[in-house]
């Protein structure tokens, strides 16, 4: 029986090699359309910066700015004033298409000499990573807090 199957795969084998000779004799042509869809590149342009504001700090502790511009200030830190502002951005690019913004895990800022790190980013778009479509128009607007926080 085992023989009989070798003597099978064999016959198809040599009937397919004819088969491929009778092709490559005869030609035919036949021609297709290349083509490709030129779409916008996507844009993300700032609108406003990230400010936490005038602070005051007496110890280690964390300053919240939320998407809506509201500051939350933990112990050892005093809001004294000034410009309380989420970061926003304007995204454009093709309507209708899709895309997926990254926010980083942290970040530092610094004047040279002392560094503070900015963690726990959030934004108006829900979970970072999340595929976003862009509306018919290709444009929308990307509201992103912080928080900074204080060694001490």
């Amino acid at each position: 029986m085992i023989r009989h199957n070798k003597l099978l795969i064999a016959a198809g084998a040599a009937a397919l090699s004819t088969g491929i000779y009778s092709a490559s004799t005869n030609a035919a042509t036949d021609t297709a359309n290349a083509l490709a869809t030129v779409i916008a590149p996507l844009t993300i342009t700032t609108a406003t910066n990230l400010s936490f504001g005038d602070l005051v700090v007496n110890g280690a502790g964390t300053v919240d700015v939320d998407t809506s511009d509201g500051r939350i200030v933990s112990a050892n830190i005093d809001a004294v004033g000034g410009t309380v502002t989420s970061a926003s951005f304007t995204v454009d690019g093709e309507g209708s298409k899709n895309y997926i913004i990254t926010l980083p895990a942290s970040s530092t800022i610094g004047n040279g000499t002392d560094t503070l790190t900015v963690d726990g980013y959030t934004s108006n778009f829900g979970p970072d990573g999340a595929t976003r479509t862009l509306d018919a128009s290709g444009t929308e607007s990307l509201i992103v807090g912080a928080t900074l926080n204080f060694g001490g």
